[in-house]
């Protein structure tokens, strides 16, 4: 999810990745392989509020350093164990998210470091590139550039915002709780319902997740395995999980009005702004980050392809320029 997140991820990878590069083993094993196992070994500690997020940034390395330095050495001796089996990788549709989207424009684009709100002049760079290389006439217009004027997210907010979709990895039962949640959350008890618009479905998974045990895959086969354990031995608990989770987020709300910014809310509004901007330059409606990358992919082929395209720049230039 977007706004929801085991602040423990970000910990464990940094402590994986430190010891892999003191061992000198970085090459040959896959970190994401011992991140998954170690987050799987510790209880979650799932946010989806900013401010909690930062709290706990700050105080988990002192409490939790110790557990989870010993549990990436054990897992970085797993990963170092030879596979009884083949493995598939995790399919895009499993691992489909704007994180994933975000990942995939930054390679379609040649702009590693590009961000959400970077996008859509990016995109306006390609195209004038085409052009340029195809002798097609840029298009020329006269257009008011909306004013940046809200501070931008941090580069070290995307690289906490990015890791699960850089490392390929998903917890196995997220979308089912997800799914859960939003149902609930349409049909909430009589005494809550007058807090609905208070009550986010990014708080209620969050809650709901760091009641179950933490079930994060790197490949197709311990995914499977995963969701098949869960429905084995909790399936029948997490929907009573999820249900107590709305109470609690419910109750939460009666008493405090004031809502909290969401974890990586900025970014969320970059996206949202981005995709609009997109959806203007290139005279469409139907672009959403789902379908992002290969709307744009087929935008930019039909310019190389054909020097045809019906777009319009974002940035202003002269009527004569």
């Amino acid at each position: 999810m977007e706004c929801c997140r085991n602040v423990l991820l970000p910990l464990v990878y940094e402590e994986a990745n430190r010891q892999l590069q003191k061992g000198g083993a970085k090459s040959t094993i896959s970190i994401a392989d011992v991140v998954a196992y170690s987050l799987n070994r510790i209880p979650p500690l799932f946010i989806a509020r900013e401010a909690e997020w930062e709290a706990h940034r700050q105080l988990f390395p002192q409490r939790m350093g110790e557990k989870i330095a010993e549990v990436v050495y054990q897992g970085i001796l797993q990963a170092r164990k030879p596979r009884l089996e083949s493995v598939t990788p995790l399919s895009t549709g499993e691992l489909l998210t704007p994180m994933l989207s975000l990942l995939r424009l930054r390679e379609l684009l040649k702009k590693p470091q590009m961000t959400w709100s970077e996008l859509p002049q990016t995109l306006e760079t390609c195209l004038l590139g085409i052009n340029r290389s195809s002798g097609t006439p840029s298009i020329k217009m006269v257009v008011t550039r909306k004013e940046e004027t809200e501070q931008l997210a941090s580069s070290a907010d995307y690289e906490d915002y990015l890791l699960p979709a850089t490392m390929k990895m998903v917890h196995g039962i997220e979308q089912l709780v997800h799914r859960l949640s939003v149902s609930r959350l349409e049909t909430l008890p009589p005494k809550l319902a007058p807090y609905a618009r208070l009550i986010r479905v990014d708080e209620v998974v969050a809650v709901a997740l760091n009641c179950l045990p933490p079930m994060y895959a790197t490949t197709d086969q311990g995914l499977k395995r995963l969701r098949y354990h869960s429905r084995m031995q909790i399936g029948s608990q997490i929907a009573e999980v999820v249900t107590r989770a709305v109470i609690t987020i419910g109750q939460e709300a009666s008493k405090n009005f004031a809502v909290p910014p969401l974890l990586f809310q900025k970014i969320r509004q970059e996206r949202q702004e981005g995709i609009t901007r997109v959806n203007w330059m290139l005279k469409r409606k139907d672009i959403t980050w789902e379908n992002s990358h290969s709307m744009i992919l087929e935008a930019i082929d039909r310019l190389r392809l054909t020097g045809e395209l019906d777009w319009q720049r974002i940035t202003p230039v002269a009527e004569n320029g």
